[in-house]
């Protein structure tokens, strides 16, 4: 059962950060729940144990998470989620601080562009340009993990298939947090698990999605990545919660991909609520999801 701290916790996602995702899709709500996500995440205190770096290469921005112990000179480029229309590097950096701490290994988190500023396939040509700037910084393709959650794991599948379909040099491993990949938002976890999900609403998310998608199909692996060719793809860790709507996304997602020859883990939570790792700070839950992700990332790199 889910820890009374977990429930409370729950509650506080629902009354303030379930809003800010089921905004009428219009420009000016979608900026104003940009804008008031990073009021709250401006008052969060600064994690311990790393450095925090801001990055810019070229038109790109992000920031990096430096351990103050690094054991590793391998990289987690991690892609935050947030359905596209809210998130930061700042709105995650509890998790990306903890990963960085746990692993050892620094975190690239990725200030991709968002809609209404920018529309598909604008996210995944940051996120591509991002992969590139650390292979030119050194980084072998074998010492870069891609990390996300929800958008952001969409956006992780995104990349690697295209990576994969232009015959790209591929990460060592994927690592997928609750992720959305299909746009279609008609799975039966929608309609069954819509009452108990406090941080997603299927009737909001289902508008994102064709808005997303404007001109392009919904069945776009781009867009879904459900839809794509998953051969040749790289391990990968897939968490999800057994409470939320997106948990057929991920195991639908993990039965094509294993179908295809990819090596999935599969870790389902019982009773937590949509990429509760995020709060890592205060669940013990997050804490333990956020230990399994270190050790299936450190499993997964090149002994050297």
């Amino acid at each position: 059962m889910p820890s009374l701290r977990a429930w409370l916790l729950e509650q506080a996602v629902r009354r303030f950060l379930r809003p800010l995702l089921s905004v009428e899709v219009r420009a000016a709500d979608l900026l104003r729940a940009q804008q008031r996500l990073e009021r709250w995440v401006s008052f969060l205190p600064r994690p311990r144990h790393v450095d925090v770096q801001a990055w810019r290469g070229g038109d790109l921005r992000g920031e990096w998470l430096r351990p103050h112990r690094q054991r590793s000179n391998a990289v987690v480029l991690y892609l935050h989620g947030g359905a596209y229309i809210i998130g930061s590097p700042a709105s995650h950096r509890d998790l990306t601080a903890s990963l960085a701490h746990k692993t050892g290994l620094c975190v690239l988190t990725l200030d991709y562009r968002l809609a209404p500023q920018a529309c598909f396939p604008a996210w995944r040509d940051d996120a591509i340009a991002a992969y590139d700037a650390l292979l030119a910084q050194g980084y072998g393709a074998d010492q870069i993990i891609l990390a996300g959650d929800s958008a952001g794991g969409n956006l992780v599948l995104s990349c690697a298939l295209q990576l994969q379909q232009e015959g790209r040099p591929m990460p060592a491993a994927l690592v997928l947090l609750s992720p959305w990949t299909d746009m279609h938002c008609q799975s039966a976890s929608m309609r069954l698990l819509a009452p108990f999900d406090a941080m997603l609403d299927v009737a909001s998310l289902t508008q994102l999605g064709r808005y997303h998608a404007r001109a392009h199909a919904l069945d776009d692996p781009g867009l879904s990545p459900l839809y794509g060719d998953m051969r040749g793809l790289p391990p990968t860790l897939l968490q999800v919660s057994d409470s939320e709507v997106l948990l057929d996304d991920g195991l639908q997602w993990a039965t094509r991909a294993e179908a295809a020859g990819v090596i999935v883990e599969r870790q389902i939570r019982p009773g937590m609520m949509h990429v509760f790792q995020l709060f890592c700070r205060w669940l013990p839950e997050a804490d333990h999801a956020v230990d399994d992700i270190a050790a299936f990332i450190t499993a997964h790199l090149p002994a050297h």
